[in-house]
Parts: structure tokens; sequence; C-alpha cells
């Protein structure tokens, strides 16, 4: 699978919506290529909290589940001395969680208001079970020993993974977790968003309506690109963008392939960005496939040296745009994050 980056663009207006398809690698029992999360999951995991390093684990069916015999491991082919398993039951219903940390204490991911065990009790066998800081994998097994689902997080090689495709989720800082908020599993990061003290999940305010079009807000770094690449990836005819400089190996493997495929794909990027140099010869596969790579600012016409727009059409009835913060006045008005992709 081809992982994927996206550009730094605030909000997406989608006049149709497109799709994206996902590979679960072989051999793995997690849920399958793109369908909605269901059964016992991997909810959270924290691995900077001292002793409220831990995880969570989520009902997302309907029955309840009890714990008793499911384990979890950060090894795969699991070690007895890096496995923790449930002893003694311990029932979610449709919907609920329970987390799991080494000791429970004020911090908020070991905070008591939540349903939260520590290690060690309800007779939880942990042996020498403990993340590593700079990054590490987590299974979830069945008494069956099936794997459930896996998540890889932090600074670690994915590439012997099971049960996940492409880069890891990033970790965040001390006092940070990362936290499933897809309602789909695609065994990918595009799952997963950090998490922190006043994180909320709540939708965005006062998005405009119009008659013709649906508008769909996202933010970085928490969408992590996935509505752009989801958006870019169904093109059926179509693609121009325009942004001053265009780093992703990912994306630029995605229009060469579009290209590749007969689609028109055109894309003006600005000559001399300040403090950076195009990579020529990564960009050389879009025309080399039959797109079309144009810089402005080549020559001595000044009044067109600069390009600082971002946005992409797709298929003339979709655009991808940066939102401005428009109740500023038009004199001091920024956009939210200034940087290309």
């Amino acid at each position: 699978m081809k992982t994927r980056d996206g550009f730094a663009l605030i909000v997406a207006l989608m006049l149709l919506a497109g799709g994206l398809a996902f590979v679960v690698p072989d051999g793995s029992d997690a849920v399958e290529d793109g369908t909605a999360c269901s059964g016992l999951l991997i909810y959270e995991v924290s691995a900077k909290f001292g002793d409220n390093e831990g995880f969570s684990l989520k009902n997302y069916g309907t029955s309840p589940i009890d714990l008793n015999g499911y384990y979890l491991s950060d090894t795969n082919p699991v070690s007895d001395s890096h496995k923790y398993t449930i002893t003694s039951s311990v029932t979610l219903n449709g919907g609920e969680s329970v987390v799991l940390v080494k000791d429970s204490a004020s911090d908020w991911f070991g905070d008591t208001s939540r349903t939260i065990y520590s290690y060690g009790s309800k007779g939880v066998a942990k042996s020498s079970f403990v993340f590593n800081n700079s990054g590490d994998a987590l299974y979830l097994f069945n008494p069956s020993n099936e794997l459930l689902d896996t998540v890889a997080f932090g600074n670690v090689d994915t590439a012997s993974i099971e049960g996940w495709s492409g880069i890891s989720v990033d970790l965040g800082f001390k006092g940070e977790a990362v936290r499933r908020v897809e309602t789909t599993d695609t065994n990918t990061y595009f799952d997963w968003a950090s998490l922190y003290n006043g994180y909320t999940s709540n939708d965005f305010r006062d998005v405009p309506t119009f008659s013709n079009a649906t508008v769909t807000p996202f933010t970085f770094p928490e969408s992590k690109g996935k509505p752009i690449f989801e958006a870019v990836l169904a093109t059926t005819s179509s693609i121009s963008i325009s942004i001053y400089m265009l780093t992703s190996p990912q994306m630029i493997s995605a229009l060469a392939t579009l290209a590749d495929e007969g689609k028109t794909v055109k894309v003006l990027l600005e000559s001399k960005p300040l403090g950076y140099d195009h990579d020529y010869d990564l960009l050389k596969n879009i025309t080399e496939n039959g797109g079309e790579v144009r810089f402005i600012g080549v020559g001595s016409t000044d009044r067109y040296s600069y390009v600082h727009n971002k946005y992409a059409i797709i298929d003339d009835s979709k655009v991808i745009v940066r939102e401005l913060d428009l109740w500023k006045s038009r004199r001091d008005r920024k956009p939210r994050l200034g940087c290309g992709c």
C-alpha cells in the first residue's frame, strides 16, 4: 500500500464526495478494509504518562463482550514476557470503553471518572508488558488467539507489523495519547489523532451552506490530509492544483498515477519559494506519466513571481481550498496556517 500525506490546507469545499480504498496486509485478522468499526478494538494508547502509561479498549458493537481471556502484546509473535492477559470477567456493553494503566492517579488519562483498572487489578497478568517511549506497536487478540486489531505509533519500523499498513501514528508529547477517531477501521494512521487534556470532538460551527453544494471542513494536523487524498484519488477526469510548493512524495505519486491513467493533471508551483528548492526529479514523475507541471516566476516578469494560494479543482465539480479568517477585516485577513505540503 502507498502511504499518504496531505497538503497543508485548512478547509475542503467539496461538491461531491470521494472514496478511498485501503489495503490490509495479507494474514491479518483485523477489521477488513474500510469496514465500519465493530467488536472490540484498541481505542487509545498512552506511552509517555509515567504511572499512567496504558491503553483503552472499546466495544464498537451492540452486544456485551466479556474481556476474560483477551490479551494484548507489544510484540508479534507474542512473547510471554510481553503479554498482557485479562484473566477475570470485565464486561463491556456496546459503546463502552475501559482504561488500563500502570497505576490510577490524578492525571487525565488515569482519571478515575473513567472506567479504569490498574495493571494487576481485575485479574490482569501483565508480565513485563511496557511501551517503548520512542515508539511501539500494540496488538489485540481474542481468547482464540485471533488478531483483532493493531496500532503502530511513534518511531517504529512498520514493515513487519502485522495488521498495519503504511507509516505509524504520531506519538505526540508527554501528556498526550493517540485515540481512534474514525468510525471505520483502515488499519492506517488515518484512523487516529493525537489526544490531550481538554481534547474535544465537537463538530464545526457556522459551516456555510449552499443550495447546490456541500461544504466539508477539516483541520490539520488532526485530519492528516485524509479528506484531500479521498478527493484527489477519486478524480475521474481532471485535476488542477495551484500551490507554492509540493513536497509530499505520496501526493506526487498519486498525481502521477492519475496522469498515467489518462486523467488531465495540471500543477502550478512557485519557481523559487523562500528557503526551498523543488525536488525536480520527484516532480518529473508527474510529467513523465503525462501530467503537466509549471512554475510561475520563471524569467524577468516580477509581477508574476509569487504563488501563495492553495487550491485544487477536481473534475470541474469539486474544490479544495484553504480557509481564511473571514471575520477579520480585509486588511488583517491571514490564513490560519500558511504552509505548503
